[in-house]
């Protein structure tokens, strides 16, 4: 019995029992799409360290004993800091942060500084605008109290008094309460950070038309991991999207049937999210090189269905059986798939080596997908070929050739 043959001899159960190979594929594929729901981002400056490394945990503790340094900037520009009308609605927008956001530590606006002077033989300390009572007299003492303060000034207020900022700070972790009694600290995830910066948005848009002539613009650290978490899965749905289409048009090209086109992108879809799946079931995130992930890995590894299909559809086309040309196609090519597949996941691993976790993360489920992929290839693509209909085009045994196909002049 030669080598190749015992691709044959794998295909042919597939060939035998397609449907009961079906429904044993799917269900596994439903099992581990169960998975899809404790996916979780992370992109922030910590993902890029594993889990352990010593200043990570020096930093972790830090954090627990003294809080986080991060925090959301709102800034209110191309305003009149110094008006009745103003500083009435900064206090209300002010408030309105306190009431809306649910993980909120603090806010810090002129409206809560603290203002400390010198009233005759008293030194009293309260809020800036803690008695401030809308007019004008109260805007003419407030501007008395902070100009030229560095308190103030280059930190909540512009020097041409137009801008203000707001610093809105989420607590630090969160603790939860274990069954044995004792309490564990984590930090606030992505998503609650997500969820906090949708929150200010929210009122943000509820007070964009308050401040006459004025724009409202947020920032910060928290904000910007939060705008990466978005643009990483616009990113994965675009590039998604666009391979998915360019390797259609070239597979179309190739084969000019829609079974050429839609069996190998039916199989790597599959592949895809499955790989995907993986991803929380082993406790890892999605990370800022994710979003490359899928269009990475349904480049490389359509090939498996093509070098199979080609000579599937050679041998069809001559007047095969399905069955007869299966076998061929996997007795020829088997061997080929297989180590192309096995050099490409060996290849792929030595990026889980490096120190800098997206870029292990990435080769590691690089490597784990392209080897899901030619799984799935040998079991679902004859599955699907003999389920579905498949269309005979002309053959011409001149030259070798074959009309209705480009991969064919090449063989």
């Amino acid at each position: 019995m030669k080598r190749e043959n015992y691709f044959a001899r794998l295909g042919s159960v597939f060939i035998r029992y397609p449907k009961t190979a079906l429904i044993i594929v799917l269900a596994c594929y439903a099992l581990l799409m169960t998975q899809i729901s404790h996916l979780r981002m992370d992109t922030s400056a910590e993902s890029f360290l594993s889990k352990g490394v010593k200043v990570l945990d020096d930093y972790d503790d830090f954090r627990k004993e003294f809080g986080r340094d991060e925090f959301f900037v709102v800034v209110i520009t191309g305003v009149k800091v110094f008006s009745v009308d103003f500083l009435s609605t900064l206090r209300e927008f002010h408030e309105a942060i306190e009431q809306h956001l649910d993980k909120l530590q603090s806010v810090e606006s002129l409206v809560n500084v603290r203002s400390i002077y010198g009233d005759g033989d008293e030194l009293v300390a309260e809020d800036l605008m803690e008695n401030f009572t809308g007019t004008q007299e109260d805007v003419d003492t407030l501007r008395q109290r902070i100009r030229g303060k560095d308190i103030y000034y280059g930190r909540l207020i512009n020097h041409d008094e137009d801008t203000v900022a707001i610093m809105v700070k989420l607590i630090p972790y969160t603790v939860i309460k274990n069954s044995d009694g004792t309490e564990t600290a984590s930090n606030l995830s992505d998503a609650e950070i997500a969820h906090g910066s949708e929150q200010l948005n929210e009122v943000v848009d509820q007070f964009r038309g308050r401040f006459k002539g004025g724009k409202i613009y947020i920032g910060g650290s928290p904000e910007l991991g939060s705008y990466m978490s978005i643009v990483v899965q616009q990113d994965l749905t675009k590039f998604t999207v666009s391979a998915v289409l360019i390797v259609a048009l070239v597979l179309g090209i190739l084969f000019r049937r829609f079974s050429g086109i839609f069996i190998p992108l039916l199989v790597m879809m599959l592949g895809i999210t499955s790989t995907i799946a993986c991803m929380p079931l082993l406790d890892y995130p999605m990370q800022i090189t994710s979003s490359i992930l899928p269009c990475f890995l349904l480049a490389v590894c359509i090939g498996d269905s093509v070098h199979i299909l080609s000579m599937f559809f050679k041998r069809f086309d001559a007047g095969a059986t399905k069955e007869e040309a299966l076998k061929y196609a996997l007795s020829h090519t088997g061997v080929a798939v297989f180590f192309t597949s096995l050099t490409t996941a060996a290849g792929l691993m030595t990026f889980s080596l490096s120190d800098i976790q997206p870029i292990a993360s990435l080769g590691l489920f690089a490597a784990i997908g392209t080897l899901l992929a030619l799984v799935l290839t040998i079991s679902l693509v004859p599955v699907f070929i003999m389920i579905f209909p498949i269309k005979r085009s002309q053959y011409k045994n001149s030259d070798n050739l074959k009309v209705g196909g480009l991969p064919y002049r090449f063989t």
